[in-house]
């Protein structure tokens, strides 16, 4: 075992599904996030608590609005 957990906040931008702020150019699409933030925050949780080290991955733009709260 690593005795780490990665999680992922949204989507990549190479797949247009990274959360932004504005949408993608040319739509309307501004992509996901994959967890709610009560989820997310339990997800974090339960590695804190089991000993893990964690890792959240997350767009540079909208994603880290949500796992900053986090």
């Amino acid at each position: 075992s690593c005795g780490r957990v990665k999680l992922f906040s949204d989507g990549s931008l190479g797949a247009e599904t990274a959360a932004l702020r504005r949408p993608y150019v040319g739509t309307d699409n501004t992509g996901v996030f994959i967890h709610q933030a009560p989820d997310l925050l339990a997800k974090v949780q339960e590695a804190h608590r089991r000993g893990f080290q964690l890792e959240v991955r997350e767009a540079p733009r909208q994603g880290g609005k949500q796992a900053g709260g986090v």
